[in-house]
């Protein structure tokens, strides 16, 4: 059964160590990146996204990443049959990386509802708030109807407060 492991940047480590993830999503800012915990995976097991919130062609980098996302979520590797982790992070694990898991689970579950689906996130990530632009993006790409959108619109506050470690979500529950 496959899993969706989120962390902020601070927890990557811990969380590679504990969780072994056959994939790694990692949606950094410019010149953030460190390279140094992600040495062991070869260029097809490793994505790198940048995407700096507060850059002028967010929209465009956008766009590229969401469709990469969706690429890695509907490859049979790494969709409903995979058996090794993934793990998507970003600086905070709070709003790139939550969207992230959002658009993967939503490519991989075509025929799930979007509000069960971001609910489940919220369950297991209390400090959840996925970047509304990216969820955007691939509620056009995937052909949703804005219901991803008015998932994520419909959740209640996010509970503030530091992330303490990486969230463990079942793809397939």
């Amino acid at each position: 059964m496959s899993m969706i492991i989120v962390s902020s940047a601070q927890h990557t480590k811990s969380a590679l160590e504990r969780y072994d993830p056959g994939f790694v999503i990692s949606l950094v800012d410019e010149n953030e990146f460190e390279r140094e915990h992600f040495d062991r995976f070869r260029p097809d097991k490793f994505l790198q996204l940048t995407l700096d919130c507060s850059a002028r062609n967010f929209d465009e980098k956008v766009e590229k990443a969401v469709r990469s996302i969706v690429e890695v979520a509907r490859a049979g590797e790494y969709g409903k049959n995979a058996s090794a982790p993934i793990l998507i992070h970003c600086h905070e694990g709070v709003s790139r990386s939550i969207a992230a898991a959002y658009i993967f689970l939503c490519a991989v579950k075509n025929d799930s509802c979007e509000k069960q689906l971001i609910q489940r996130i919220r369950d297991a990530a209390p400090h959840a708030d996925p970047n509304i632009m990216m969820v955007a993006a691939a509620d056009k790409l995937l052909e949703r109807s804005d219901r991803m959108v008015e998932a994520v619109l419909d959740l209640t506050p996010c509970s503030a407060g530091a992330v303490d470690e990486a969230v463990a979500l079942q793809v397939n529950a």
